[in-house]
């Protein structure tokens, strides 16, 4: 009984410290831990019971999926549901990897190098029997493809009868089998078609979710764009109004093509992702990145405002900018941006990254403006930048994506863009932990210098 006690003391006082870190002081001590650690799904209880309903639908459809469902468990939570395709891929390919390797015994010890498969993955023990075990979902049909032509060679297979030897194999392994039943099988680098089928049930059976959220989305983009017109003459853009309206006025939301936007990713499901053509205007979104926030009045506030923050951004109108500008972010930003890499010193980076930094400040700033105009709480004001962010940035902390898309690393937009946004640290009462953040006091359309404050804001609304 006083062991009971014990573990319900320890819950009562976990749940009530969780509670304790959902406030704006946690946010503004550590905007990347208060966004990544915290899990927002937990508090709603139909969107739970949705995704309950969902996994159990999946599991009807396809009893190997559920098989490794009732081995696993679940939490229903979108964080969990988000990465089941994967794990179920990986989970049937270190299967397929350990029957090779319970067949022939000395293809464990071998060392990696020999398999012929990249070093990035390397154990300590830089073994097959233990790196296969280290290998990430996208890439594990490809390393058990790799053991399957060394087992073919310690054994003298030819091609064909390595391949009709995998058939076996799988016939003989019940959740192979079932597997090759549910998603077929053919051979082992068809574990990307059986994520590709699993995404293609969760959308389907999402497909309510996904036209609800796709409706608020269109009525809401108006609204959006007014709210950025008012945003850029907040902040003085030195931009006419005329300008700005012209520009405005021809964004438009569309559903890209599968092979826009990285629409064809098996995760794009539950991330929010998007683009803006900014030739014409069109901002382009996946068509099934809705389920996140399907049944939130407020969604897709800081992508949305950030896309057509592109339209303003620094290659567009640099004309517009305070010459402080890039030299501010050099010196406050420059050398987080992943500088040194290959030939690329800190003044490239920052030429880099300028659009994408310059749409980040006019998203939050935008982001901010809508949060104070709809008369948001603290905590839905909290719940909206942690549904915003969370997805977006939280799984590759650390990663650099500069090289690739221009953008800064996560942990710097979440800390430096987001965190030391003026107009959110002032929304959020965070002058009282000044010094607490690294605040960027970077402004692209006022003289850096001055030290000008943020715009006037009643705050948020008290809980």
């Amino acid at each position: 009984m006083r062991v009971l006690y014990i573990v319900l003391f320890v819950l009562l006082y976990h749940n009530i410290s969780q509670a304790q870190n959902f406030t704006a002081q946690s946010f503004c001590q550590n905007p990347r831990a208060f966004i990544c650690n915290q899990n927002s799904n937990n508090t709603d209880p139909a969107l739970r019971n949705r995704i309950t309903e969902i996994v159990d639908r999946l599991k009807e459809r396809h009893p190997s999926f559920a098989e490794f469902m009732n081995e696993r468990g679940f939490e229903p939570t979108l964080e969990e549901l988000m990465g089941l395709n994967g794990e179920f891929r990986l989970y049937l390919g270190r299967r397929i990897v350990q029957t090779y390797l319970e067949l022939s015994p000395e293809l464990a010890g071998r060392p990696q190098s020999e398999i012929d498969f990249t070093g990035m993955y390397n154990s300590y023990a830089n073994t097959v029997a233990t790196d296969y075990l280290m290998i990430p979902e996208k890439e594990i049909g490809q390393y058990a493809h790799v053991i399957q032509r060394q087992f073919q060679a310690i054994n003298g297979f030819s091609a064909e009868e390595s391949k009709t030897f995998f058939s076996e194999i799988v016939s003989a392994d019940p959740l192979l089998n079932q597997a090759n039943t549910d998603f077929g099988i053919t051979n082992v680098l068809d574990l990307e078609q059986i994520n590709e089928e699993l995404t293609a049930s969760m959308r389907s059976l999402f497909q309510e979710e996904i036209a609800a959220g796709l409706a608020r989305h269109q009525a809401q983009f108006s609204a959006q764009r007014d709210n950025m017109r008012e945003t850029l003459m907040e902040l003085g853009y030195a931009g006419s109004a005329d300008e700005i309206d012209s520009r405005l006025s021809g964004a438009s939301l569309n559903l890209a093509s599968s092979d826009q936007v990285s629409c064809n990713s098996t995760r794009r499901l539950f991330v929010n992702n998007a683009s803006i053509e900014t030739g014409t205007g069109r901002m382009l979104r996946c068509p099934d990145n809705y389920v996140l926030f399907s049944n939130q009045e407020h969604m897709n506030v800081f992508s949305n405002h950030h896309e057509l923050g592109h339209l303003f951004d620094h290659d567009r109108s640099r004309d517009n900018y305070h010459p402080s500008y890039v030299q501010c972010i050099q010196e406050e930003l420059g050398a987080d941006l992943h500088s040194g890499q290959g030939h690329r010193s800190i003044a490239d980076d920052v030429n880099n990254s300028m659009v994408e930094l310059t749409a980040d400040y006019v998203g939050v700033a935008a982001t901010v403006r809508y949060l104070r105009n709809n008369n948001l709480s603290e905590t839905e004001s909290l719940r909206l930048l942690q549904r915003e962010f969370q997805g977006l940035y939280c799984n590759d902390l650390g990663a650099s994506t500069v090289g690739d898309h221009g953008h800064a690393d996560n942990d710097v937009r979440l800390n430096r863009i987001l965190g030391g946004s003026p107009q959110l640290q002032e929304y959020l009462g965070c002058s009282r932990f000044a010094g607490s953040v690294p605040v960027n006091p970077c402004h692209p359309f006022q003289d850096n210098g001055s030290g000008v404050d943020p715009a006037a804001s009643s705050g948020p609304v008290e809980d």
